[in-house]
């Protein structure tokens, strides 16, 4: 029975930080760089590794850092390591806004090898819910548009 409750609460905090972490959860000072691959559709496309970011290495490569606002230069390595276990890195510029999260892969070109690859752009998040975002909209209207939806009643 505690095996049950213990695998219960531990799926709850799991699906919890799992939801969390779809947005930027470090504030309006701070934007970040997410690698990680999300679904895994195409067997080519793999997570992208943090090696260093504005010449400050990071030894234990992550997939997820939070930079603060502005141009950064990132050094990153893609996750499909050689035979011989090693990695290959590129250069990536990256120009932070507050409260985004930019999502990014290391897409192969098929072969053996993990020497051929490209960075693609996944998709950039913005949190709606940040503090420098608030009153902030997905789809700004005009005030024309506004004023159009709005329903008079019918007598």
């Amino acid at each position: 029975m505690k095996r049950i409750l213990f695998m219960t609460a531990l799926l709850a905090v799991s699906l919890s930080l799992d939801a969390r972490d779809r947005k930027s959860v470090y504030g309006p000072d701070y934007g970040a760089f997410d690698g990680e691959v999300v679904t895994r559709a195409d067997p080519d496309v793999y997570d992208l590794l943090v090696v260093a970011v504005d010449g400050k290495h990071h030894p234990d490569l992550p997939t997820k850092v939070k930079m603060r606002p502005g141009f950064h230069w990132l050094e990153v390595a893609s996750s499909k390591r050689g035979r011989n276990g090693e990695l290959t890195r590129q250069s990536l510029p990256l120009t932070v806004e507050p409260c985004t999260t930019y999502r990014y892969a290391a897409k192969h070109d098929g072969s053996l090898s993990n020497r051929r690859w490209t960075i693609i752009g996944i998709e950039a998040l913005t949190d709606l819910d940040c503090p420098a975002n608030r009153g902030k909209t997905a789809d700004p209207k005009s005030k024309e548009d506004a004023d159009d939806d709005t329903e008079t009643p019918s007598p």
